[in-house]
């Protein structure tokens, strides 16, 4: 046996063990008897000293106890299992039972309870609302857990606990589904394809069939067999019916006569058959009429003789003393009067005086004044189909339609006009608005919370709002010399100390500013407020800026403040020209576009040859070939003025004209070949009709202008740097390209125009017009403007009508061909073809093509076949 004192240190290293392990607040000063007691007795049947051996279960009791066995640990005691394993470490005693720890104790492994928590994913039972926990002294603990949802899969089920008890109830009737190819939840927890006709939206109604819904499946329900349709042929013998299977037959009617409106036929049914024989030779049709056994009225000079009714389908007619009627090309539509709005329906002739029906989706039926249904058309039956989820509406009190023709709350708590405040959720249970709290301590909204205020604003549980202290929510005023600081719940920028580097290269006063160089652009009074050393303008700038007429600031050269620019054309902010001049936008003083000084007073130049005229020097060359190839230099300081009024007076003459002061040639005589140079000053050629032939005006940095009078010989124009450049213009009927080289400012048909000429059937080239916008004349079309063989009538439009126009015969349509009352692009007298928008697939009136497919207007295919698109008919 050890001795008791080796026991006793080994158990303080045991405690200390199990203080580690239970340093959640399990087994913390443990007695010895709670660490002995239920030891397994070693090899010799020995246990510690105050217990005795149990031989019978070979476990240590207190000595003079008797047990009938026993067991270690468990209860409040938290103390080990005695165990008969040997070890060197815990890691030879295998895996320790629940919420126990193994220890080896002199070399054999015995337990301690583990601390107090949920037992490991492994440990527990997924989806049963419980949860299996320590009890920190050795136990396992089972308690309720609501958040373990007992998760079957279904779509058609809730996943719940209540009170640790899992449930699976159903979800509501109409949630919707889509296991197994449903669409909706039964509230029983099965998805079906239905619990309401309503649902079965794949099934069509019509007048023979209708949704159903029969234990979850969609079925059609059938009218009962031989229920008459709501629209007849009339006059058929036939009554339409439903079959009892949601199609349609017929059956025989013989009271359903085939009434013809002539009174010598009679209006016969047999077995279904229609006919209308004729009555007996002699038999009264009116007055003094008689048939004549033939179907035949007689003896009438006026279709008003005759009886009968004149409708739109059929007229009376009177000939050779005969009565009879005109019917209507089968198919001829009825007009708006003769038509049942609403009916999904179009009524035509027959050709035969009656009536046929085709389907006509557009003609919807009258609004049923439900929200949350629609008008529709289904092959000529009406319906009222349920609007899409969403759509607004107001009935009951509702507000969006849910898909089915109902007018609900909502589908979707966005639908719900009160979303709650910024602590709660809107929801949307069964088509009905409720509010969600956000649970509490969850921060509001980001838009809802105060930056820089040192405080969050928290939701309280309760949809309502409470302010919390936030450390983190600094009152940043973006101040480099200030600190951003929070004292509890109030914020405070105070200064940071002086000499704190700010702004790169400036430091803080200590009062919260920085002192720094400014960049360009900054304002400023001295250069050495900026970092470029240069105050210009008022603005720190790029460079010194010196010279005439440039500046740095955005209000002198409408550029950027702090770049040195030059000031724009026609402005001195700081008056640096002698005016009249200013600033020319290069950096120099100029004169404005088109301005020049006054002429000088005083005496006359020599080169004045006509004189002076207040202060503008005239230079005569009147006389023939006068000044013919010299070089005429104007003086400087006077407006200048070349007269050239002799025959070839200034042929092959340079013309030098003054700088800056205005210059004027008139060359009413001859100045072929000439040259006159502009300087700066204004400058203007003045030719008369062909007197400029060959002549060249270049001009300078003024106002330059070349005027001409009639002809098309006009000089030649060098516009240069003008700031105002003027050449010649050709008169009316002159060959052009653009509008600008016109005088009326109008080319048209390469022509200058006297007005817009782009109608049908005119042009401004015609000969002996040319110039004036005229009508092409009867017969003729050179722009090929009309259309197939029709020609211009001489009024500005074409002879006969294009494709689409209303007609009755061929002759007046341009194409030669006329058909269902338009000029068409053929006869289109095959197979399921029509030249009307209406029936071709919208290929436009007079447009020959392929009737639409489902179509049969004319009805070309036998019984029940239509058209199909390609110009065939159905098999």
């Amino acid at each position: 046996m050890r001795p008791l004192s080796a026991v006793r240190r080994a158990l303080a290293f045991v405690f200390v063990l199990a203080g580690m392990a239970g340093a959640a607040g399990a087994c913390t000063g443990a007695t010895l008897d709670e660490l002995l007691l239920g030891k397994q007795c070693d090899a010799a049947g020995q246990c510690a000293p105050g217990y005795e051996c149990e031989l019978r279960t070979r476990l240590c009791v207190p000595a003079g106890t008797v047990h009938a066995g026993g067991a270690g640990g468990g209860g409040n005691g938290g103390g080990g299992t005695g165990g008969n394993s040997a070890c060197e470490t815990v890691a030879d005693c295998g895996a320790p039972p629940a919420c126990q720890l193994w220890i080896c104790l002199s070399h054999e492994c015995a337990t301690l309870a583990s601390g107090a928590g949920p037992l490991p994913s492994g440990q527990q039972d997924v989806g049963d609302c419980r949860i299996r926990v320590c009890d920190g002294l050795g136990n396992v603990d089972t308690q309720n857990d609501d958040t373990d949802l007992p998760v079957d899969g279904l779509e058609c089920t809730e996943d719940v606990c209540v009170a640790g008890v899992p449930a699976n109830p159903p979800t509501g009737l109409g949630t919707p589904c889509s296991a197994g190819g449903g669409r909706t939840c039964d509230g029983t927890g099965q998805c079906v394809a239905c619990v309401a006709a309503a649902d079965c939206t794949d099934i069509t109604p019509t007048e023979c069939r209708d949704r159903g819904c029969d234990a979850g499946a969609c079925q059609p329900t059938f009218t009962t067999s031989g229920t008459p349709l709501a629209i007849q042929n009339a006059g058929d013998c036939q009554r339409a019916v439903c079959d009892g299977a949601g199609s349609t037959t017929t059956q025989n009617d013989d009271l359903d006569l085939p009434f013809d409106d002539n009174p010598c036929t009679a209006d016969v049914c047999t077995g279904g058959v229609a006919s209308n024989p004729p009555e007996q030779v002699g038999t009264g049709c009116g007055g003094i009429l008689t048939c004549d056994g033939a179907g035949h009225c007689l003896g009438c000079t006026l279709p008003t003789d005759c009886p009968g009714t004149d409708t739109y389908c059929q007229q009376r007619i009177c000939e050779s003393g005969q009565c009879g009627f005109s019917y209507a090309v089968d198919g001829t539509v009825l007009p708006s009067g003769g038509q049942t709005p609403g009916d999904c329906k179009s009524a035509h002739c027959d050709g035969a005086g009656g009536l046929d029906f085709d389907a006509l989706d557009s003609d919807l039926p009258p609004d049923d004044g439900l929200s949350c249904t629609l008008e529709a058309c289904n092959a000529g039956a009406p319906l009222h189909p349920p609007a899409p989820v969403g759509t607004a509406c107001s009935e009951g009190g509702g507000t969006v339609c849910d898909g089915a023709g109902g007018c609900v709350a909502c589908n979707a708590p966005i639908d719900c006009a009160n979303q709650g405040t910024v602590c709660q959720t809107a929801t949307c249970t069964a088509h009905t608005c409720g509010l969600a709290n956000t649970a509490a301590g969850t921060p509001a909204p980001a838009g809802s919370q105060i930056s820089g205020d040192c405080k969050v604003l928290a939701c309280n549980g309760q949809g309502g709002t409470t302010q919390q202290t936030d450390a983190n929510d600094l009152p940043v005023d973006g101040n480099e010399c200030t600190a951003d600081t929070c004292t509890g719940s109030t914020p405070s920028n105070p200064p940071l100390a002086e000499g704190t580097t700010c702004a790169g290269t400036g430091t803080c006063d200590g009062a919260g500013n920085c002192s720094v160089k400014g960049p360009n652009g900054s304002p400023c009074t001295l250069g050495t407020q900026c970092t470029s050393g240069n105050c210009v303008d008022g603005v720190c700038c790029g460079s010194t800026c010196t010279g005439i007429c440039r500046a740095c600031s955005e209000a002198k050269t409408d550029g950027t403040d702090g770049t040195c620019a030059n000031i724009p054309p026609g402005q001195d902010p700081d008056v640096e020209c002698t005016a009249p001049e200013t600033c020319s936008g290069s950096g120099t003083c100029a004169f404005s576009c088109g301005q020049q000084p006054s002429p000088p007073a005083g005496s006359c130049p020599a080169a004045c040859t006509g004189g002076c005229s207040s202060g503008t020097c005239i230079i005569d060359c009147n006389d023939s070939s006068q000044c013919s190839n010299q070089t005429l230099s104007c003086p400087p300081g006077f407006a200048c003025e070349v007269q050239c009024g002799g025959s070839e007076a200034c042929d092959g003459a340079t013309i030098d004209c003054p700088d800056l002061y205005a210059c004027n040639v008139l060359c009413t005589g001859s100045c072929a070949g000439a040259t006159v140079a502009c300087g700066s000053g204004t400058c203007d050629l003045a030719c008369g009709a062909n007197r400029c032939t060959g002549a060249l005006l270049t001009c300078g940095q003024n106002r330059c202008t070349a005027t001409c009078q009639g002809g098309s010989s006009f000089p030649s124009v060098t516009c240069g740097g003008s700031c105002d450049c003027t050449t010649c213009q050709h008169a009316l009927g002159s060959t052009c390209s653009q509008a600008s080289e016109c005088q009326s400012g109008l080319c048209e048909d390469a022509v200058c125009c006297d007005q817009t000429c782009a109608g049908l059937c005119e042009a401004c080239d015609l000969v002996g017009s040319e110039g004036t916008c005229t009508p092409v004349p009867i017969g003729q079309d050179p722009a090929q403007e009309c259309q197939g063989s029709a020609t211009c009538n001489g009024n500005g439009g074409c002879s006969l009508k294009a494709l689409g126009d209303s007609c009755t015969l061929a002759g007046p349509c341009a194409s030669g061909a006329c058909a269902e009352n338009v000029c068409c692009s053929s006869a289109c007298a095959g197979l399921c073809q029509s030249c009307l928008s209406v029936y071709n697939g919208g290929l436009g009136d007079g447009t020959c093509g392929p009737i639409a497919s489902g179509l049969d207007p004319y009805h070309e295919c036998s019984g029940p076949r239509t058209c199909t698109g390609s110009g065939t008919c159905t098999n």
